[in-house]
């Protein structure tokens, strides 16, 4: 099927990203380290970290500790976070120049890693 779905589809297997919002961000997150082949690129927009934290109001901790620990294994990433944006910040503040710098941050992650 593996194969197959890369023909069927014209997929190039080792250009695959994932991105996904809320809990599609944390579904990428996982997909990151359960998939095989694993994705070269994962964007979680405010993919939650721990379900019982106010992650839909503030950056979660967790994600500090998992750019840590990418870091500590050389992976590539880039965390965005900003004091004032809260669960669904790209709708909510669409237009304004920092969630459109954060955009394009991640429009160019995704061009370095595919």
């Amino acid at each position: 099927m593996y194969q197959e779905g890369n023909t069927l589809f014209g997929i190039d297997p080792d250009r695959i990203a994932i991105v996904g919002h809320s809990s599609g961000g944390y579904l990428t997150l996982m997909a990151g380290i359960r998939l095989s082949p694993r994705p070269r690129a994962l964007v979680s927009f405010y993919g939650f970290g721990n379900m019982t934290g106010d992650w839909t109001v503030k950056p979660s901790s967790s994600y500090l500790l998992m750019a840590g620990a990418l870091e500590r294994h050389g992976i590539a990433h880039q965390l965005i976070t900003h004091a004032e944006w809260e669960h669904l910040f790209d709708l909510t503040q669409a237009g304004h120049p920092r969630v459109e710098e954060a955009l394009d941050g991640v429009v160019s992650f995704l061009q370095e890693h595919l």
